[in-house]
């Protein structure tokens, strides 16, 4: 198996302990996991964190529209990717139509940084500028590898933020010799 969607799926820890498991598994082919607008939670985020660290095969996770999961959960996911840069294989990110604190945009912008991630969707997601500022900060590092970036929906740019986030942009284009 390659893919698993629980696409609007209410579930609690025993679902995620088995998902943890197969994601730990050394026999997994799993490379898509797709929990959008699920009923993921704190709890659930740190044990699919947990088991991230432990992946080498998940290409694609989609965590469209997870609104049970706060910063506490967005660090444990955060926090595990950085972790586990030489092991992961994540490729595509989709964090659509979620709330990130500064706290938490800074965790994803390091972690940005620090994995093989080429692909993130932030659709209509929520940061504080402080928050856009940090994000953007881990896109222009020296180790990002993001080709593509999809802001759709994301009306809380003034003019300073789409300057931190061309600057950005222009980071990775020259890291990259391409366009990102």
């Amino acid at each position: 198996m390659t893919k698993i969607e629980l696409v609007g799926s209410k579930f609690g820890g025993r679902v995620m302990t088995a998902l943890a498991d197969l994601l730990t598994n050394p026999n997994s082919s799993l490379e898509e996991l797709e929990l959008r607008r699920c009923s993921l939670d704190d709890e659930g985020a740190i044990i699919l964190g947990t088991a991230l660290a432990g992946n080498s095969t998940l290409r694609n996770l989609n965590l469209f529209r997870t609104r049970g999961v706060t910063s506490r959960g967005w660090m444990a996911i955060f926090n595990q990717l950085l972790q586990s840069e030489q092991q992961s294989s994540l490729e595509k990110l989709d964090l659509s139509e979620n709330v990130f604190d500064c706290d938490t945009a800074m965790m994803l912008g390091f972690a940005l940084n620090g994995t093989h991630v080429k692909s993130l969707r932030l659709g209509k997601c929520k940061f504080t500028s402080e928050g856009w500022k940090y994000l953007c900060a881990g896109l222009a590092g020296p180790r990002c590898m993001l080709q593509h970036l999809n802001l759709y929906g994301c009306h809380d740019f003034d003019d300073g933020m789409m300057k931190y986030l061309a600057n950005s942009l222009s980071s990775l284009r020259s890291k990259a010799g391409r366009p990102p």
